[in-house]
């Protein structure tokens, strides 16, 4: 529980270095006089989700002394078979097979964005991390945001179910629609989960 409080701070701390480089950002912006250009839209500080992940993930192997950089893992995919000789084996397959069915039985069931395993590199996980990057309207893909964070947040909370993980976390980042005061569903839906989300607002 200490690991996940302390990623969380660290995100938050995120979202001031976050503010305060855009600010110096938007300095150099006003200078610039093209027709059109709107320079409190620019820059992108975070280009995008991968950005994200990436930019957090530094943060937290700088800044908590018990993870290293062995320890954590990007876009771990979650297919069976992965784990032969672990004794959490049958429970891995067993917690895909949920998951490949709450997906509707695709091959495998995506992946976890970041996760932070033990010194052995193990079964279970301490924390499994889905990462939630908003800089565009999802709408035009035919999606919305909430079902995207929900989706991925299911299948984070059945890893945790078959004990495959210690700890889940949703981190939301947000900045297409804090900018358009569109975010109250995002906010309503992780207040409902408060205990395993995070919400930055860009």
């Amino acid at each position: 529980m200490m690991l996940k409080k302390r990623i969380i701070e660290i995100a938050n701390e995120f979202l001031i270095w976050y503010e305060d480089t855009r600010k110096k950002c938007l300095e150099i912006n006003e200078s610039i006089k093209i027709e059109g250009y709107d320079p409190s839209t620019y820059p992108f500080v975070i280009w995008n989700e991968h950005d994200f992940r990436t930019q957090l993930a530094f943060d937290i192997i700088n800044k908590i002394d018990c993870v290293k950089r062995e320890d954590i893992h990007y876009e771990f995919k979650l297919k069976k078979n992965l784990f032969k000789f672990n004794k959490l084996h049958e429970q891995w397959n067993r917690g895909i097979g949920k998951i490949l069915k709450f997906l509707g039985n695709k091959r495998y069931g995506g992946d976890i964005d970041l996760l932070i395993a033990d010194s052995e590199n193990s079964l279970p996980f301490e924390i499994s991390i889905e990462f939630k990057y908003f800089h565009y309207d999802l709408k035009n893909y035919g999606r919305k945001p909430v079902s995207d964070i929900k989706k991925r947040f299911e299948v984070l909370k059945i890893l945790k179910e078959e004990v495959l993980t210690k700890e889940i976390l949703v981190i939301v980042g947000d900045l297409f629609y804090n900018r358009r005061e569109k975010s109250a569903d995002i906010l309503n839906y992780i207040a409902e989960n408060k205990e395993n989300m995070i919400y930055l607002p860009f």
